[in-house]
């Protein structure tokens, strides 16, 4: 890792610094170490997944924190550790409109992006946590949409996010 990316990356947890594959099914827990409470998530086998820190306790466990939206910690024995794929850069996405329904208590933000539906698939990633919110358009110009503090708690289990021609609806 070079010392520019070092320095960026420094006390910034949302930052994978390593990555890994799973190599067995595996719980994902609130904290490091196997007394923490499981979040409910689970990593599949052969998932990838991106590492903010990596942490050995005093009977020589390694636990892995998790580098997304939803975070949590994971035991390093069910993983093993590859390369981290090069930064990708991104022009951030500054505009878009949304809508507030207080009767059903659900926002819906869309995004206007031409030609967003011919895109292959996979290109348009989102990542929601329970007060964040990630998304990725992969293409001639990577963008990105990062809100990395909502107003308010959401449950990310519920939202999704839709390609409609020259839009994505959050």
């Amino acid at each position: 890792m070079s010392g520019l990316y070092t320095r960026w990356t420094e006390g910034r947890p949302d930052v994978a610094k390593y990555a890994y594959v799973v190599r067995s099914k595996t719980d994902v827990r609130t904290g490091p170490g196997p007394d923490a409470e499981p979040t409910g998530r689970v990593l599949e086998a052969d998932q990838r997944i991106e590492v903010s820190e990596r942490r050995t306790l005093e009977d020589a466990q390694t636990f892995l924190k998790l580098a997304d939206a939803a975070g949590g910690w994971a035991d390093a024995a069910a993983a093993e550790e590859v390369a981290l794929p090069k930064p990708v850069a991104y022009e951030p996405i500054t505009t878009f409109a949304f809508d507030w329904d207080d009767r059903k208590g659900r926002v819906t933000v869309y995004l206007t992006l031409p030609g967003v539906h011919e895109l292959p698939e996979g290109s348009v990633q989102a990542d929601f946590g329970e007060r964040s919110l990630d998304l990725r358009v992969h293409g001639g110009v990577n963008q990105r949409l990062l809100v990395p503090e909502l107003y308010d708690v959401i449950v990310p289990a519920r939202c999704r996010c839709r390609v409609k021609k020259d839009k994505v609806v959050l």
